[in-house]
């Protein structure tokens, strides 16, 4: 869907600069990556759990962030077309480089120790999402950072949204309406419930392309169930070869982004 415009950003960033007041800290720091996306328009394509990424939001002074360098070049088209809301980016390796050498995972809490301390915020009192043991080592190098685990007063930022988000709710139920309507009109005894989700999904792309030509639009996934198994609708159902049986309850769900 649509990338958020700087009005969003400025949105934010003033209710990140209240919870900060209201937290008493210097600092906000997301390594997860719903926060990192609310923080900086940016979506991860890296997994943090296995290659650490961090956001830190001063009180006072420009976002900044640690990245893996898988992300170099997503980073670079995002700048380009203005989505991404942060410029002051550090890299680290994927693996060791003979030239051009960048740090290595293994120096991250040096790394993160360095940002902090030349920001300004080596002797602060920074909230975080989790208290990732990155963070913990970077206070190895800077004995008087306080970290303060904050994850369920930042959960309080995403409940209130702008009316940019509030629109782009309303598109995507608009959408989601228009194709339960076509899974009435393509639902039928026997047809495999596997088969029938990806041509509903076909469909959505198809609609979509039309409804939003050009924007940010994935479909995660569309999930028929039938039978016993429509009760338990997130949980793990084997599917292959599974048939919509007569006159059987089935549930249905899309999930996109």
């Amino acid at each position: 869907m649509a990338h958020l415009s700087k009005a969003v950003h400025d949105y934010r960033l003033s209710a990140m600069h209240r919870l900060m007041d209201r937290l008493r800290v210097d600092a906000l720091v997301f390594g997860s990556p719903d926060f990192f996306q609310y923080a900086t328009n940016f979506q991860l394509d890296v997994w943090p759990w296995e290659r650490p990424v961090f956001v830190v939001v001063p009180r006072n002074g420009e976002t900044f962030a640690v990245m893996n360098e898988l992300s170099t070049n997503h980073l670079r088209f995002a700048t380009s077309k203005g989505t991404v809301w942060m410029t002051d980016v550090t890299f680290y390796a994927e693996h060791p480089r003979v030239s051009n050498r960048l740090p290595l995972p293994a120096q991250l809490p040096e790394v993160v120790a360095a940002l902090l301390s030349a920001k300004g915020l080596g002797t602060s009192r920074i909230a975080v999402d989790t208290q990732h043991p990155i963070l913990v080592g970077a206070q190895r190098y800077l004995p008087e950072l306080a970290l303060r685990p904050s994850l369920a007063d930042m959960r309080s930022l995403r409940w209130v949204k702008h009316a940019e988000e509030h629109q782009v709710m309303r598109d995507l139920a608009s959408l989601t309406d228009w194709v339960q309507d076509r899974y009435r009109e393509n639902i039928r005894p026997g047809r495999l419930v596997q088969e029938l989700d990806h041509a509903m999904a076909a469909l959505m792309v198809e609609e979509a392309a039309h409804r939003f030509p050009g924007e940010d639009f994935d479909i995660l996934k569309c999930w028929t169930l039938t039978g016993p198994a429509s009760l338990r609708l997130m949980a793990t159902v084997p599917r292959a070869g599974r048939a919509l049986p007569v006159a059987t309850p089935s549930s249905t769900w899309c999930s996109r982004a």
